[in-house]
């Protein structure tokens, strides 16, 4: 609202300036009508009084025309912005929902899921040939695997004791 006002402070004080310039003007014709009598002081000073009240009332005018068309503006703007702000929400709520929705049946497709798993693991475990055939398959690979493990332990202590023996003779 300030930057708005500061942009059309110009154009406002052009237009009070006018408005003020008229009036003096105004005020200068009439006073200039030839009068049958000399001016007193007390003429000019109620002149001075009427002419100073015009120029403040038109810019006390100019003013409050200003500030209620600003003000009415920002009325407009808040209630457009408020509308604007409750469908955005309501919108919001919307997504969120449907997301949810989609959450909640990936969540209940990976239960299926698991539970299936379950199932078919029990089944696994109860049938009884499962394991041996499986410990069968593993028992020859490691079979291989501990004679290798023994034939090399074997080098190791073959290796060891040529190695004493060579220290012991030349002890």
């Amino acid at each position: 609202m300030i930057r708005a006002m500061r942009r059309q402070a110009p154009r406002l004080l052009a237009l009070a300036a006018l408005c003020t310039a008229y009036v003096a003007a105004a005020q200068v014709v009439i006073s200039n009508v030839p009068a049958p009598v000399t001016v007193t002081f007390p003429e000019v000073k109620v002149f001075v009084y009427v002419t100073l009240a015009a120029v403040l009332a038109t810019v006390l005018a100019l003013s409050g025309s200003v500030a209620v068309f600003v003000l009415s503006r920002d009325r407009a703007a808040d209630t457009v912005a408020r509308a604007a702000l409750a469908a955005a929400i309501e919108v919001d709520h919307k997504v969120r929902e449907e997301q949810f929705a989609v959450i909640g049946k990936a969540i209940e497709t990976v239960g299926k899921a698991v539970a299936e798993l379950v199932e078919v693991q029990k089944k696994h475990d109860e049938y009884p040939f499962a394991h041996p055939a499986v410990a069968h398959a593993l028992r020859k690979e490691m079979g291989d695997r501990v004679d290798r493990l023994s034939a090399d332990v074997a080098g190791l202590v073959a290796w060891r004791d040529a190695y004493e023996e060579r220290a012991g003779g030349q002890a």
